[in-house]
């Protein structure tokens, strides 16, 4: 198999696997330590590597529970609560491996744009999510409205000049991971040739 055969298989073998589908087989730190020196070599615009990290895992998944719960429950208008959302938002976390929140810092260099910095953060993502399905862990992104509030700073204490893009859970899957399908890039694709 070349090389490039060799990680478009990777690239299509990873899957979203959401907590409910994890065994309770706990993670080794040292693996996950792996897995964010895979997200520590995104490329970057300035050499800024913006993506931050509060990795919770053990008794510390209780205090991202209880944060999650908070938030959700503080800045969502009663007439949009849902009582199934809280309990996704808090039970997630105590049925992972690990889960952790991730943080693009951004103005580091005045010159790149915070959108840059958010780009570059989601492609570290990307990262640690291929490096998980190469060890056979499962991984969840999750985001949602509360995502994109300040109060998500003041939440997890992080400074003002970071942004908060969700937690990625991970857990060994229970079974295998599920099959998927995409469209045909040529349906999303123009080439120009000429003028």
């Amino acid at each position: 198999m070349s090389p490039l055969d060799a990680i478009q298989e990777l690239i299509r073998a990873r899957r979203t696997v959401k907590p409910p589908l994890f065994s309770a087989e706990r993670i080794d730190d040292a693996v996950i330590e792996e897995l964010l020196e895979a997200a520590n070599w995104a490329p970057t615009h300035g050499k800024t590597e913006p993506w931050r990290f509060k990795v919770y895992t053990d008794e510390g998944r209780k205090l991202l529970a209880e944060t999650l719960g908070s938030l959700y429950t503080s800045t969502t208008a009663e007439a949009d609560f849902k009582p199934a959302k809280l309990e996704k938002a808090t039970g997630n976390a105590m049925l992972s491996s690990h889960a952790i929140a991730v943080f693009a810092e951004v103005g580091i260099n005045p010159k790149v744009p915070e959108l840059e910095d958010i780009e570059a953060t989601a492609c570290a993502l990307q990262n640690l999510q291929l490096a998980a399905r190469a060890q056979g862990i499962g991984s969840f992104w999750s985001t949602g409205p509360m995502t994109y509030l300040p109060e998500a700073r003041a939440a997890f204490g992080v400074p003002d000049t970071w942004r908060y893009l969700g937690v990625i859970y991970l857990g060994i899957p229970k079974s295998k991971f599920p099959e998927s399908r995409r469209g045909s890039v040529a349906d999303k694709t123009d080439w120009i040739r000429s003028t």
